[in-house]
């Protein structure tokens, strides 16, 4: 309706959603699990092909066809392939009935947002198995990379897709083509269609054009006196770079950022660090500097340890995830090193 909203990414459902083949759209690292600290299990290179095994909010399991390696990949790192049929993705709770007829009995409910396999289209139905039931479900109530279609192959060449209506796909022309009968799709990232929708949302089965997405990694650390903590990252395609004059922040500054690692020491002069969307440290307590890289990037900032030295210098034990770093701080210059 011509209206702007601003949605969270389980709102919505996007072509991808609906793939099983797909392609890596970067190079990105394949994980034990969903969590930011979750253990790398390799390296995946851009273009490199994967099956989706299954989907968990912006997460997806997916095996490696040439090692049958599995694991977990951020959703956004992922496109599908055009020759992938795909499934369909119920947007409401919906039946599982035993014949393609609305008078047909129920052979149960199939909760939203369940991927189901296509066996079959008959009578505006999908044919298709839901845990260990074979049955059919009602195609409106099911969305799937046809309704994300801008293409469709068929009879060896692209026809132009305006929207999908049961078990056809109609064309910029007017023309109904059997789904079943169609080679391959191409789709639009931008399109997306609401499967959860608060107060004046847009309603759900609403179809809406992605203007801009924005995702986040969370990471796990350790506040001192209170334990562990998620904290949210930047967004990873935040290229934003750090100018000189952001490089020296007041305390007031510091603080309106999340923080989430302190260590501070001393009464009338404090001295210390703070993790604070950078790694900052402070000779008086009150400008923080931004430390430079260390030539690595760590998966998280744990100050493990943090201890006064003879002759004015400090040191702080930094766990980085990958390994553990040695800072030393020395008074008089002013300047860290790292200690080897």
């Amino acid at each position: 309706n011509k209206k702007d909203f601003a949605l969270d990414g389980y709102q919505v459902l996007q072509e991808i959603n609906c793939a099983v083949n797909a392609q890596l759209t970067q190079n990105s690292a394949l994980f034990e699990n969903q969590q930011n600290l979750a253990k790398p299990l390799g390296l995946l290179s851009k273009d490199q092909d994967v099956e989706i095994l299954e989907l968990q909010s912006t997460w997806a399991k997916v095996r490696e066809p040439s090692r049958k390696t599995e694991g977990w990949l951020p959703l956004s790192s992922l496109k599908a392939k055009n020759e992938d049929t795909g499934v369909f993705v119920n947007l409401i709770d919906t039946y599982l009935r035993k014949k393609p007829t609305y008078e047909s009995a129920v052979i149960t409910t199939i909760a939203k947002a369940q991927r189901l396999k296509i066996m079959g289209y008959d009578n505006g139905f999908l044919k298709t198995k839901y845990l260990d039931y074979e049955g059919y479900v009602d195609l409106s109530h099911l969305v799937s990379r046809a309704d994300f279609a801008v293409w469709a192959y068929k009879d060896n060449h692209w026809q132009s897709a305006h929207h999908r209506e049961n078990q056809f796909l109609v064309t910029s022309e007017g023309k109904k083509i059997p789904l079943d009968e169609i080679v391959a799709l191409t789709g639009s990232p931008n399109k997306a269609v609401v499967i959860n929708s608060e107060g004046t949302q847009p309603p759900v089965r609403a179809h809406v054009q992605v203007l801009e997405s924005e995702s986040h990694q969370w990471a796990l650390s350790q506040l001192p006196g209170h334990g562990l903590v998620w904290w949210r990252k930047d967004s990873p395609s935040d290229t934003k770079k750090i100018t000189p004059e952001e490089t020296v922040l007041s305390s007031e500054e510091i603080l309106k950022r999340e923080v989430f690692s302190l260590a501070l020491e001393g009464s009338k002069k404090v001295k210390g660090l703070i993790s604070a969307k950078g790694i900052f440290k402070t000779g008086d307590g009150i400008k923080w500097t931004q430390l430079k890289h260390l030539g690595r990037h760590p998966k998280h900032i744990r100050l493990q340890k943090l201890e006064s030295l003879p002759n004015g210098q400090m040191q702080a034990l930094v766990d980085t995830g990958p390994g553990h770093v040695n800072l030393r701080y020395h008074i008089l210059n002013s300047s860290w090193s790292v200690v080897k």
